[in-house]
């Protein structure tokens, strides 16, 4: 393994987040070329392609950082989100169990690890990890959203609503957590209520596709099925590879009788997704 030069690398980090991106890229894939075991450059190596949005070169170069040192976790955990954004679950829970090897009770990584499981349908697993979080750290609104939404889909709704106004009281701005209450409330047959909410995380966060995704389908819900439609478009065209909102499309084009157009949108679900039993029910 390298000895690290640090004020080298401490240079190319400074030139990078200067806004000399590319220039600080090359320079450092330059001395790792010469330097293949230098974990430090290795890890701010992925680390910048990770942030310039290069995930491929950003998963190879995290793995190498892995795989030269058993206790590099910060690779570990970036591994672990890159791998949940992708919803490759199983490959998250590996990485993020690896994470709490190194860094026991990092509350962090429970609190990832919690959404993985929950996002996995392992409920009991992530409530249980989830308050091992809250645990370490009270004031993470973001643990108590992930709190929430597991309380929502075990149907403890009221517990659930409790939960997510607890998180707004230590974060107003997070969008997030009103979008949520927003669901909470629909489950609780309290629509005014509901439709604040979704407005709310609008007004924090207008480009998050899942907030817009929301509030379409409160939209949708009360018949509204072109007021709808153009705010699930505008949330496809912010992440074109959420296959809720392409779904939620053709089921809005089904409603407004433009089957071509449903149809249309429900076959690319299901080319992406073709052993999804709702998008089969739709497309029947």
């Amino acid at each position: 393994m390298s000895i690290p030069d640090n004020n080298f690398i401490n240079n190319v980090i400074n030139e990078f987040v200067s806004g000399n991106k590319e220039k600080a890229l090359k320079k450092l894939h330059k001395h790792i070329k010469k330097n293949d075991g230098d974990v430090l450059a290795k890890y701010n190596y992925a680390y910048m392609q990770h942030q310039v949005g290069n995930i491929k070169t950003a998963i190879q170069y995290y793995t190498e950082v892995a795989e030269l040192s058993k206790t590099q976790w910060k690779s570990r955990q970036n591994l672990a989100r890159i791998y949940l954004d992708k919803k490759q679950y199983s490959k998250a829970l590996r990485f993020i169990d690896e994470v709490l090897l190194i860094k026991e009770n990092y509350q962090p990584a429970l609190r990832d690890k919690a959404l993985i499981l929950f996002l996995s349908n392992q409920l009991d697993e992530a409530l249980k990890n989830i308050k091992e979080s809250i645990k370490l750290n009270n004031k993470d609104y973001i643990a108590f959203n992930t709190l929430g939404l597991i309380l929502l889909h075990m149907l403890k709704k009221d517990e659930a609503r409790k939960i997510f106004i607890e998180a707004i009281q230590i974060n107003k701005n997070y969008a997030p957590s009103f979008s949520n209450l927003g669901r909470c409330y629909e489950a609780l047959n309290m629509p005014e209520e509901s439709l604040k909410c979704f407005e709310q995380a609008m007004a924090i966060d207008p480009n998050s596709s899942i907030v817009i995704n929301n509030l379409a389908g409160y939209y949708l819900d009360k018949g509204l099925y072109e007021k709808g439609l153009q705010l699930y478009l505008k949330a496809n065209s912010i992440d074109s590879s959420d296959l809720t909102v392409l779904s939620n499309i053709a089921r809005s084009y089904f409603d407004l009788d433009n089957f071509e157009l449903s149809i249309k949108y429900i076959k690319q679900c299901l080319k992406k997704d073709p052993q999804n039993d709702e998008y089969k029910k739709l497309y029947c």
